[in-house]
């Protein structure tokens, strides 16, 4: 997962004439501010100011939040691998977003923000599937206008329901509700293996020894909350049923 450093450090990095394109494409169908275009010009100091920006934000909007986010990404994902395993990339192009995108083979339409009518042949570059909780209900499409051989990216909406939204703003860290029931180290096991991990993973994420995440997740598994199976000359711990109830039990009735 890229980090906020990271993003920075691309905006910071992209070459004008990457910059001038996408603003162009983007003026032609909102017009932009004179700052934003600014972005785009020999002066980095634009580009500072929103580096800036996007920093304070995050400090405020995200960073307190982010062992929720991070958790509800990691929570999507792996059910969007269990529908492609259990049904195939049909029923999850079927039911990723059914009111904004619908998978008529071999097309795939989308409804975009951006409200524009254009086809974009993919030509066998792929597509990237990225969920976000800062996308409400209509799907963004994404690709990138300096590369026409990078994968295009469609990102979709991680919440679709208030009570989800509500519980991801408002609670406190998921490990902690489980605490008082698992220990706080075997719940921020349960947390941390949401998506899948292997021991090792799981030792480094959470800095203890793989003896010791061998131990507890023996308990987890004995206990019904995970499932671990053999991925060559390493093992990978999943979530069962049960363990994503306890890790997300829905809105109270």
């Amino acid at each position: 997962m890229t980090t906020l450093d990271e993003g920075l450090d691309r905006l910071l990095g992209t070459p004008l004439t990457h910059l001038r394109r996408e603003l162009d494409w983007f003026n032609r169908r909102y017009p932009l501010t004179a700052w934003t275009r600014s972005l785009a010009d020999t002066d980095p100091r634009p580009r500072h100011e929103l580096a800036e920006a996007i920093t304070a934000l995050h400090d405020v909007a995200v960073r307190p939040f982010w062992a929720q986010i991070d958790t509800q990404l990691r929570a999507d994902r792996a059910a969007r691998a269990r529908t492609v395993a259990d049904a195939g990339l049909e029923q999850l192009l079927t039911t990723l977003c059914p009111a904004h995108l619908r998978w008529q083979p071999p097309v795939l339409q989308v409804d975009t923000p951006l409200g524009c009518d254009a086809d974009v042949y993919l030509d066998g570059r792929g597509l990237i599937l990225t969920p976000s909780i800062f996308v409400s209900g209509v799907p963004h499409l994404s690709f990138d206008l300096a590369d026409c051989t990078a994968p295009a990216t469609i990102i979709y909406p991680a919440i679709n329901d208030l009570a989800t939204a509500q519980r991801l703003w408002t609670a406190g860290r998921p490990a902690d509700h489980l605490a008082a029931l698992l220990g706080r180290t075997r719940g921020a096991i349960l947390e941390t293996i949401a998506d899948g991990c292997g021991t090792a993973e799981l030792a480094r994420r959470l800095g203890i020894s793989p003896a010791s995440v061998s131990q507890h997740t023996a308990v987890l598994r004995n206990s019904g909350l995970i499932n671990t199976h053999r991925d060559g000359s390493s093992v990978v711990h999943t979530l069962t049923t049960l363990g994503a109830r306890l890790l997300d039990p829905g809105p109270a009735p």
